[in-house]
């Protein structure tokens, strides 16, 4: 074998271990990042809100943001401290369940594996004070829950961290009428002293007589490939 050949087969083997190397590093940001979303999802469970700030966003960027159904849009570390402390300081409910399943995550990591956006499905069974049809009084219901979350992530340190959370709401439905009767039972409250910063962005909400559409889509999540 000639020494040219060689250097070329060896350039070719050092081409294949980068490539290898850059998979298995943009797999490893997938994974933390699946982690990270699932991590706060168990934690809004267990109203570890303080935690969920201080420990799963990047607290300390001025881009960070949060907007959780129909919410409003809280911006920058002031901001969401505030909010996610007076969310602490709420009392919790009797018989107040929530759990939501993170469906067909989509995660697009950045080239230079710096930032990363999440879209995935959020499902799952519920129970509060709400109206179950309208006119009702409030009292205590089983309901569905279905939206999808559009997230953004930043690497700290070695470290994934939200830098923008977006709960998009679709439906809320009591179990035994469904969405064809009462899509909308229940409404997000927001926290004493803790008012947005601006209007909620996205109103999604499913009704029998419109065009269902689950905005947004996924197509902008290329830009960043």
């Amino acid at each position: 074998m000639t020494s040219s050949r060689l250097e070329l087969m060896v350039a070719d083997l050092e081409a294949r271990h980068h490539k290898i190397k850059e998979r298995a590093s943009r797999l490893d940001d997938v994974l933390e990042i699946t982690n990270l979303q699932t991590r706060y999802n168990l934690w809004l469970e267990l109203d570890y809100y303080e935690r969920i700030w201080n420990e799963l966003f990047a607290n300390k960027n001025p881009k960070v943001k949060c907007e959780i159904g129909e919410s409003g849009v809280y911006e920058g570390p002031e901001s969401l401290e505030r909010f996610w402390k007076a969310m602490a300081g709420r009392e919790r409910k009797q018989g107040y369940m929530a759990n939501i399943m993170i469906l067909d995550p989509y995660i697009v990591v950045s080239k230079d594996g710096k930032t990363a956006k999440c879209m995935a499905w959020a499902f799952g069974p519920h129970a509060d004070n709400v109206t179950p049809s309208p006119g009702d009084q409030k009292k205590l219901t089983a309901y569905w829950f279905f939206g999808k979350y559009d997230n953004e992530f930043n690497k700290e340190k070695g470290q994934w961290k939200i830098l923008s959370l977006h709960t998009i709401v679709y439906l809320r439905t009591p179990f035994d009428k469904g969405w064809l009767v009462e899509p909308d039972c229940a409404r997000w409250q927001v926290p004493d002293g803790a008012p947005p910063d601006k209007p909620s962005t996205l109103i999604d909400f499913y009704h029998p007589g419109g065009q269902c559409e689950w905005k947004p889509w996924v197509y902008p999540y290329e830009s960043i490939e």
